[in-house]
């Protein structure tokens, strides 16, 4: 989507500024990225990233509704989001909504209500939309062509599971276990199931690396220290989980420096990592640090290319 006034370009300016909403069930963000494009090889720069903490799984997945207040302050973080993509100027920007909205038994009403008070078209996306947005961080991660890769995106509400096999179309597919969820105790038991016979059923024969997406792998990423070229191993993500369980949320705050609400759901994601790399028996996690919002920028941002050929 466009603003309604053309982007200005600054002085001095390279390249061309995107922007992207991620409505989350943990948290919203705004990411704007600047592509500098020479020689057709795009070049994605992140500027900024705007986090706002509001945790909208706990009633979506609970009770399927939001209550007023809750509501109220999603509507005002995407009036600020709003009001910043109107400073920043992007040449298109996009904004997308998951798993808990999604399980709103009012969503479209909800969305009307965003457009009328944000001035935001926010899509309401499948968990299927979901993997294919991430899959378009692939480029970033610089996979091998031969090598055999299961992106995983561990989110509030969803674990969306994307694998790469040479030879094979991409197989996807979103599963109703996140975070918050476990947080809440609203995950079906045979959702652990379902996922385990559908990763035996794709999993290639030979070695499989996952490639770990999602606000909580990234943050256990800057804990241990990991550098950029760097790979985490299976037995250091249990390592960690062990070392992460065994201090209270109030611990976790202040000895590890979390944020309050990563320090009581990150324990859970790293379970949700684990279940899925011991299933398909990966060894090893990349972590390129790229989510939802970098997916939507990058397709943005090859739409708006293919759009100035044709």
């Amino acid at each position: 989507m466009e603003l309604q006034s053309s982007p200005a370009p600054q002085p001095g300016e390279l390249g061309h500024r995107f922007a992207a909403i991620d409505v989350g069930s943990n948290a919203l963000r705004l990411l704007f990225m600047q592509v500098l494009d020479e020689d057709g090889e795009p070049c994605f720069r992140k500027v900024s990233l705007f986090r706002m903490p509001l945790r909208l799984g706990t009633e979506a997945f609970i009770s399927g509704q939001l209550s007023a207040a809750t509501a109220e302050r999603l509507v005002n973080s995407l009036k600020a989001f709003r009001l910043l993509m109107e400073a920043w100027q992007p040449l298109r920007w996009r904004a997308c909504a998951t798993s808990a909205l999604r399980s709103l038994a009012n969503a479209d009403e909800l969305a009307r209500q965003i457009r009328e008070d944000a001035g935001l078209d926010l899509e309401l996306i499948t968990g299927s939309e979901e993997a294919h947005i991430l899959l378009a961080n692939a480029g970033q991660a610089g996979l091998d062509q031969a090598g055999n890769y299961l992106y995983t995106d561990v989110g509030g509400g969803s674990t969306e599971l994307t694998l790469l096999v040479p030879g094979r179309a991409a197989q996807s597919r979103s599963f109703p276990v996140g975070t918050v969820r476990l947080l809440t105790e609203r995950t079906d038991p045979g959702v652990w199931q379902e996922m385990a016979q559908w990763l035996r059923e794709h999993r290639p024969r030979g070695p499989v690396i996952t490639i770990g997406s999602g606000g909580n792998i990234n943050k256990l990423v800057s804990l241990v220290g990991l550098k950029p070229d760097h790979s985490l191993s299976q037995l250091r993500i249990q390592r960690q989980l062990e070392r992460i369980s065994g201090l209270t949320v109030s611990q976790r705050i202040r000895q590890l420096g979390l944020r309050p609400d990563r320090a009581d759901v990150l324990p859970h994601a790293l379970r949700i990592y684990l279940f899925v790399m011991q299933t398909a028996r990966s060894t090893w996690m990349q972590v390129p640090q790229a989510g939802l919002a970098d997916g939507l920028i990058r397709q943005l941002y090859h739409e708006w290319a293919n759009s100035r050929q044709s």
